[in-house]
């Protein structure tokens, strides 16, 4: 780290990431498209738990340990539409999860979350989306903040044991809105999804708190537009002017910076590369890359 970072301390402590491995094969001299000739897994380095488990399982194991209770966010085997693309809205209030809050306050603290997906109904499901916002009124939609984002191959998420995110703390998180973006190409009727998310939560607050900062096209302002033929290159720019203004010291209360704990690239199923660069000044001070994405392997 350098001088403008938090030095994480007690790293055995985190999450362990895992890192994603993908292959494929043929029997000839020529590079061609794979088939059904692939494979993909992952491997997790100095992980704490039994390396007998798998990904999904020390990530349970590692929020059932840490967390008070944890509740459900799901759809009601809702009927998916026969339309190439749909977006599904779900909201609740505090009232409609029936969560035992602790006597003399309303706040829990969620740590982390684990995809419920049906089955029968997964290969419709492109990505969801947890938002927590005022009430559940088209209006507050446009105060929501995320706290959760699906897509597959991420097997679910827990953050460092000091990390977390408040809810119904305030008057602008009273709600969570789930979002799921359903991808039905062939146009299949009939089929019928309960899928969404199970969120883990303790009753005290952590030492800092979590938020998540989406850049790139996060409000889809080219759907619809032709990338052309050919490769084709979309770079978007987040101005160090406005990250001052969004996340820097004097805005986030007793002069503190903001410390990435992780990051997610994705895209649609035409994208074929993607990166995402900090630059402090001239300097690119990190960059995340995903030379080869891959769709049904994210996370």
């Amino acid at each position: 780290n350098d001088g403008q970072d938090r030095a994480i301390k007690h790293d055995a402590d985190l999450w362990v990431p895992p890192t994603r491995i993908i292959a494929a094969w043929g029997d000839t001299d020529m590079v061609s498209y794979h088939g059904e000739k692939k494979a993909r897994s992952s491997i997790r380095i100095f992980a704490d738990h039994s390396n007998e488990l798998t990904e999904m399982q020390a990530l349970l194991k590692t929020l059932e340990e840490e967390s008070d209770s944890h509740f459900d966010f799901l759809e009601d085997k809702f009927s998916i539409p026969a339309k190439e693309t749909h977006y599904q809205n779900l909201c609740k209030t505090v009232n409609d999860f029936n969560i035992e809050l602790p006597q003399g306050g309303g706040v829990i603290t969620i740590i982390g979350a684990m995809p419920i997906i049906t089955g029968e109904t997964a290969e419709f499901i492109h990505h969801f989306i947890v938002y927590a916002q005022k009430d559940c009124t088209d209006e507050s939609t446009l105060t929501r903040s995320m706290i959760y984002g699906w897509a597959p191959g991420d097997e679910g998420w827990a953050l460092p044991n000091d990390v977390g995110f408040p809810l119904f703390d305030d008057v602008n998180n009273q709600a969570l809105h789930l979002e799921i973006h359903y991808n039905n190409p062939y146009l299949i009727e009939d089929m019928k999804d309960s899928s969404g998310v199970r969120l883990y939560y303790t009753y005290a607050e952590r030492t800092h708190r979590a938020g998540v900062l989406a850049v790139g096209d996060p409000y889809l302002s080219l759907y619809g537009e032709s990338i052309g033929e050919g490769l084709t290159q979309y770079a978007f720019t987040c101005p160090g002017a406005c990250t001052s203004s969004l996340l820097g010291k004097e805005r986030n209360g007793n002069n503190q910076g903001i410390t990435v704990v992780s990051e997610h690239l994705h895209m649609h199923k035409t994208g074929a590369r993607m990166t995402s660069e900090v630059i402090r000044g001239d300097e690119v001070f990190h960059k995340a890359v995903a030379d080869v994405y891959e769709f049904d392997q994210q996370g």
